[in-house]
């Protein structure tokens, strides 16, 4: 996604990088780190999908990793990038979020994200 490509530009990394182990696959981290980024997937959400109870069970949750380390997108850009400081960190996961919403009706477009203010201050 583009605020993926964004992250990766100010951070030089990934701000989501699955990786598999013995006791989950990529897929499951996957979903695991959305929900340290983004929060806890809605519901109905999770439980839509074709393969959704490969990964979720009955309420919504994960069913192979329930330790969840929650981290802002703002903090995660603060660990790798110190200098940003904290407001601008936060203006640019202001800016990042709205793009990661899981309800895709509630996603905003590229178009709608070119008017962020976070693009056009000096």
């Amino acid at each position: 996604s583009l605020a993926c490509v964004i992250f990766e530009m100010i951070t030089s990394n990934f701000l989501f990088k699955p990786k598999k182990s013995e006791k989950y696959s990529k897929d499951d981290d996957h979903l695991a780190l959305f929900q340290e980024h983004l929060g806890k997937m809605p519901k109905a959400y999770a439980l839509s999908g074709k393969y959704s109870r490969d990964y979720f069970n009955k309420n919504g949750q994960l069913l192979k990793i329930k330790d969840l380390r929650e981290t802002s997108i703002a903090e995660a850009l603060l660990e790798e990038r110190p200098e940003l400081g904290e407001t601008e960190a936060l203006r640019i996961q202001s800016f990042l979020l709205p793009m990661l919403e899981y309800d895709l009706d509630k996603r905003i477009s590229a178009r709608e994200a070119l008017k962020h203010e976070w693009l056009w201050n000096d």
